[in-house]
């Protein structure tokens, strides 16, 4: 059924966002990044070993550095790659999804990633003011969570690397331009500057 006007896509958000953080609200833990393998995990099948449009950990550190920043490799539970980044003066996770399980982490070829940041409140921020940034912004979702230290309010963005023809790092520095715009957009929104 399409969604006809403003008040019916947001009733359609607000129930989407609802039923997403019901799922991922045990999943989440300490402030700014969640243990495990990232916020959200989908069952992506590792991709073939030479995928020319496949991201690695390796390129997006070598992003990362020549834009100036710090790249900060681990491995998830189940070994995929993840890095840690600050942008701004806050921490990123960047999580890979769908990796090739063989080879040095940084190496494997990844289906995905997934750009992820968290700010701990004093607050809770309202489902109506997470709602309406969800409605008016494409590309990120954002959605609130629970930290020892308080609520949280998060925001990420999945990016599609696999059989997209697109050059992995173009396509990563375009999206992490979208992403940091976005973020500090974000923070405005929730107060937290």
């Amino acid at each position: 059924m399409p969604i006809s006007n403003a008040a019916s896509r947001a009733a359609f958000i607000a129930a989407a966002l609802i039923a997403f953080t019901a799922g991922t609200a045990s999943a989440e833990g300490i402030n700014p990044l969640p243990p495990g393998p990232g916020p959200s995990r989908g069952d992506q099948p590792a991709p073939p070993a030479a995928a020319g449009d496949r991201v690695t950990a390796a390129v997006v550190m070598q992003q990362l550095r020549a834009m100036g920043y710090q790249a900060e490799l681990s491995t998830g539970s189940d070994g995929d790659p993840r890095i840690i980044t600050t942008v701004d003066g806050y921490r990123w996770g960047i999580f890979f999804y769908g990796c090739a399980k063989a080879g040095a982490s940084e190496q494997r070829s990844c289906l995905s990633l997934q750009f992820y940041s968290s700010y701990t409140l004093q607050q809770p921020v309202s489902s109506f003011t997470m709602n309406k940034f969800n409605a008016e912004n494409r590309y990120i979702r954002a959605f609130t969570g629970q930290t020892n230290e308080g609520p949280a309010a998060r925001i990420s963005m999945d990016v599609m690397f696999a059989d997209t023809g697109a050059d992995p790092g173009r396509n990563f520095r375009a999206h992490f331009n979208m992403m940091k715009h976005q973020t500090i957009q974000f923070r405005k929104l929730i107060n937290f500057n």
